[in-house]
């Protein structure tokens, strides 16, 4: 899929030389424990009144961005759920 974007767009993705990317971490919180990959994670909002922390999934997401008529888009290139273990086989 990159070398497919790369092919299409050579101007739209490079930047002063470079291929620009970027990634993004997102947490969503849920309800429920008893969904498979819910963990515990600290709560760095500041508001007191969202508790010490949230239960939900964590998200990376991995992207290059493009310029398309003075418009910048974000591709996914890929995603993983975050496991805080040693290896995300666990």
């Amino acid at each position: 899929m990159f070398q497919l974007l790369l092919n299409l767009f050579p101007q739209e993705l490079v930047f002063h030389g470079a291929i620009q990317a970027c990634f993004d971490t997102t947490l969503n919180a849920k309800d429920s424990k008893k969904v498979p990959g819910i963990q515990k994670w600290d709560n760095h909002s500041g508001n007191a009144d969202a508790g010490d922390y949230i239960v939900g999934h964590h998200w990376g997401v991995l992207g290059i961005i493009g310029s398309f008529k003075n418009q910048f888009i974000c591709f996914l290139i890929s995603f993983r759920l975050i496991t805080c273990k040693s290896a995300n086989c666990q």
